[in-house]
């Protein structure tokens, strides 16, 4: 029997707030359900937006990308950073 595989795939946005770098946080909707982009380049365009809007050169910015990869016996997600 072969187990069924489920991908999900998507992009989102990170900044370092006012952390000095230390943190990452989400960008956009909330800690629970947190803005997702279903290609690099919409997320891209969202984080360079935000990134001019605050114009903070302490605050750190890059695009997440994330892989979840599940199966009836196991998860593995995989997490991708390019800074902005």
């Amino acid at each position: 029997m072969k187990e069924i595989a489920i991908t999900l795939e998507f992009w989102t946005v990170e900044n370092t707030g006012w952390s000095g770098g230390v943190s990452w946080f989400s960008t956009g909707g909330t800690d629970a359900n947190p803005l997702r982009f279903r290609l690099e380049e919409e997320a891209m365009t969202y984080a360079l937006d935000r990134k001019a809007r605050y114009s903070d050169p302490d605050m750190l910015w890059r695009v997440v990308h994330t892989l979840v990869e599940k199966t009836k016996s196991k998860r593995v997600t995989t997490e991708t950073y390019h800074e902005v």
